[in-house]
């Protein structure tokens, strides 16, 4: 079995389905997802500032981090409720509407999981919400109305 971490992010990506590379994507894109929660979790008592400039600084690592799925570090951290790292990742240049592999943004993830906080405040940054952008998978604004929860009233009308 070939030892793939040595390989390029777009290398694995490249070969997604071979023995071994799905795996090798999926740990290296949770352990980037670890490492900024971790940081996340330390900044609790700092600045926002602070925050961002860390997450920032670790741009090139998270950057161009995806999943087997196609799943960025912003489309964990939407998965997890992870609200302060959603916007730490957005305020240091993450895609607000990147679409894993099968069309879903962080927002329709937040919302499918019921963090309405998190889904909230990428609504209030500007996730899209149109529904002709998700013409391969449910689009958000019908995951809200399923899911409708008293805090994302003004958000979503």
């Amino acid at each position: 079995m070939t030892d793939y971490k040595s390989f390029s992010w777009t290398d694995l990506r490249a070969n997604v389905g071979l023995e071994g590379v799905n795996k090798e994507l999926d740990e290296r894109t949770s352990g980037i997802f670890k490492t900024l929660r971790d940081i996340t979790s330390m900044t609790m008592s700092t600045s926002n500032v602070e925050l961002y400039n860390k997450v920032k600084e670790f741009r090139g690592t998270w950057y161009p981090a995806t999943d087997q799925y196609d799943r960025t570090v912003l489309h964990l951290a939407a998965l997890n409720g992870n609200t302060k790292l959603v916007v730490g990742l957005i305020n240091s240049g993450a895609h607000i509407n990147a679409r894993d592999g099968i069309g879903q943004t962080a927002v329709t993830l937040a919302l499918l999981k019921e963090h309405f906080n998190t889904a909230k405040k990428l609504i209030e940054i500007g996730a899209s919400l149109q529904n002709e952008l998700f013409v391969d998978t449910i689009p958000p604004l019908e995951v809200a109305k399923v899911k409708e929860n008293e805090h994302l009233h003004g958000c979503i009308d």
